[in-house]
């Protein structure tokens, strides 16, 4: 059986009035209950990836606390919750409907492969400086101190390439893959993080120089090169 809140919700959805009495004025619907079906809705945009999720999340958040110290404003606030939600999950499913079968690509898997990735680098350079300081000439070295200091800043030099491809990513989902711009925005931002990588020029020599003197295969920056090659490729698959 449906719940007040419940109700309410759908006969905005519908633009019909359900199951509730209107009768005798006043907000019949718990608000308490409200914030529940709120919640749930919420919880779907953010399962989604949505971009409107963490906003409509700090909505939540301030109307949440407007209940709580039952304020007067609260149930105008409530109701500028729910339609906010609904329009965006609206939306939402509009974009599914339209755009689903446009994007075959996995490009969510793909930005965790790329995260991955980026640990992985990360994972291999502490891996080589651990390799030297754990290297008995180094150890013996009277500047070892100065290895020590220098083994501690190597993760710095990895270059940083912040989120801007996942901001891309979820356009690009969200349009359903028809967007030429949303697509050349994010080929655009995959040259620019190739760039950061060929000017890391210091990176490269490092890791060139351990495999010399220790041997061993610390794969930095063919682990970020590749990543950044298979998101490119499957992005360009969806602009031809």
């Amino acid at each position: 059986m449906a719940t007040a809140a419940q109700n309410i919700w759908v006969g905005k959805v519908l633009g019909l009035t359900i199951g509730a009495d209107q009768e005798g004025g006043g907000d019949p619907f718990s608000l308490d209950e409200r914030l529940g079906d709120a919640k749930a809705q919420l919880s779907i945009l953010a399962k989604a990836a949505d971009p409107a999720a963490r906003q409509l999340g700090a909505q939540f958040v301030a109307v949440s606390k407007s209940v709580t110290e039952k304020s007067p404003d609260a149930p105008a606030a409530m109701d500028a919750l729910e339609n906010a939600l609904m329009n965006a999950v609206k939306a939402m499913r509009m974009r599914e409907v339209a755009g689903a079968t446009n994007v075959s690509v996995d490009f969510r898997k793909l930005l965790i492969d790329w995260h991955a990735a980026q640990k992985a680098a990360e994972e291999n350079i502490v891996a080589l400086g651990d390799a030297y300081l754990n290297d008995e000439d180094v150890r013996a070295d009277p500047r070892f101190h100065l290895v020590e200091e220098a083994i501690g800043d190597l993760p710095t030099i990895i270059p940083s390439f912040g989120d801007q491809l996942d901001t891309d990513i979820n356009a690009i989902l969200n349009d359903g893959g028809k967007s030429p711009k949303l697509v050349n925005d994010g080929l655009a931002t995959l040259a620019g993080y190739r760039a950061k990588l060929q000017g890391a020029t210091e990176l490269a020599a490092v890791e060139r120089v351990a495999s010399q003197d220790l041997g061993g295969d610390f794969r930095v920056v063919a682990t970020l090169s590749e990543a950044i090659e298979k998101v490119e490729a499957s992005l360009k698959k969806i602009a031809a």
